[in-house]
């Protein structure tokens, strides 16, 4: 197989995004949240979102009350306002944007300092139970315009918001794997929706992204910065986007994704919802403009819920002792400055507590905060000058060394076809603003 092998030195700019939409398990009794659960707090928790293809029965009450939802009546509005403002320096409590409250744009990132926040543009939402797909879902080589604009919908809406975690009634056990009816899928369109979106809403906000060089999503960061990949499970891809001299890199084989897992249940606990609730399958993203070096990456990165003040958070059930540049370069990636976790024994959540970003880059030695930015220019930019990818077709990333290896991708691509792609972007072109990018 052809490969080509990039030394350290030479350079890459590429545009991607990275998301997986929630979707929505059924369930039992409610742990960790009210004693009955009843039509309407269901579907506060996401239930009107609980099927894309036909009617999805939720668990309502006693052993033998189902409730049967149609989307279509029942489906929520989407979010991705294009009259929010495009770098918003302040956020009310009802934002859900970076930051929160004054926000210092182009000054350096706490711990590291080659990164460069230029521009925030709000939070977008995406949600495949509005794209129509009689045959159920698509590989991107088959995807429409049509349904890239279905899926991205302009409201108001947000993401879930934090309860008032000291009112939560603890200790409190996950529902045990199997005890809640199977609800998986596999990451194909619309549940992912590709890296074409992020750079629709970056034209609709006004973004010139003949001046970008990458778009990423929240994983992408942390791939970079380590040098690792998690094998066949986990295969990241670039590509050029057609009409653009972006390259977009994100995730390239689909996986199952299973929302009836303890990490699932216990972001259900904290936005207050019964932990046995389904799932909300739309997908809030926040998107940013950052200057690495001197490479301008467009960043698109899951918001999982929004505090008090409309701040983003992260919310994980992974054990504190293993939290280091992952977790923190996952939240300079959404804006997000805290951390939410879950304090556990087995299969029983004993507290929840919440860890700044600061600390958790603190936490790390200057040596490897800067190894891990160093790693991340490095890449971008080898990436940036590889002659393999002048062309438009996906090729598989991969590490060897201090090199970046890449491969012809068995993968269909991260983009729909370049008429699609053209279309778009030809549709949501926006006249550029003076002096967003440098």
């Amino acid at each position: 197989m052809a490969q080509a092998n990039l030394a350290r030195g030479s350079k890459l700019v590429f545009v991607v995004c990275l998301s997986v939409p929630l979707a929505m398990p059924p369930g039992g009794s409610a742990h960790g949240g009210p004693s009955r659960r009843t039509a309407g707090a269901a579907a506060r928790c996401g239930l009107a979102a609980a099927a894309l293809w036909s009617s999805q029965r939720c668990f309502a009450g006693g052993a033998d009350a189902w409730l049967s939802l149609n989307l279509a009546s029942a489906g929520r509005t989407l979010a991705g306002s294009a009259g929010r403002s495009h770098a918003s320096q302040t956020r009310g409590a009802g934002g859900s944007g970076r930051g929160c409250g004054t926000v210092a744009l182009r000054a350096s990132v706490e711990g590291l300092p080659m990164f460069e926040l230029a521009e925030e543009l709000g939070t977008y939402c995406w949600d495949p139970t509005a794209v129509e797909l009689p045959t159920g879902p698509k590989s991107m080589d088959r995807v429409k315009a049509e349904d890239v604009l279905r899926g991205l919908r302009d409201s108001e809406a947000e993401p879930s918001r934090l309860v008032d975690l000291s009112s939560l009634r603890l200790p409190v056990k996950f529902f045990a794997e199997g005890s809640l009816p199977r609800h998986r899928f596999y990451t194909n369109f619309p549940y992912s929706m590709g890296s074409i979106v992020p750079l629709v809403v970056a034209l609709r906000r006004g973004v010139d992204v003949s001046r970008v060089d990458f778009v990423i999503g929240g994983s992408v960061l942390n791939v970079l910065a380590s040098r690792k990949t998690r094998g066949k499970a986990q295969r990241y891809a670039v590509q050029r986007c057609p009409g653009t001299g972006v390259l977009v890199l994100g995730k390239s084989s689909a996986f199952a994704q299973d929302l009836g897992t303890p990490s699932f249940q216990f972001e259900r606990l904290v936005t207050g919802c019964p932990m046995d609730a389904l799932h909300d399958l739309r997908c809030f993203e926040s998107l940013s403009l950052f200057r690495v070096a001197e490479l301008n990456v467009l960043v698109s990165a899951s918001v999982n819920a929004l505090d008090a003040q409309g701040c983003a958070v992260q919310i994980t059930t992974a054990n504190p002792r293993h939290f280091g540049m992952r977790q923190a370069l996952q939240m300079v990636s959404s804006g997000a400055r805290e951390l939410v976790y879950a304090v556990k024994d087995q299969d029983t959540v004993k507290a929840v507590r919440v860890k700044a970003r600061e600390d958790l880059l603190r936490g790390r030695s200057p040596a490897a905060r800067a190894r891990a930015e160093r790693n991340i220019v490095e890449t971008f930019r080898q990436l940036r000058d590889a002659e393999a990818l002048k062309a438009h077709d996906p090729l598989d990333v991969g590490f060897e060394g201090d090199g970046t290896v890449l491969t012809p991708s068995a993968s269909v691509g991260l983009l729909p076809p370049a008429s699609v792609v053209e279309e778009l972007l030809e549709a949501r072109r926006a006249r550029p603003k003076a002096a967003q990018l440098y």
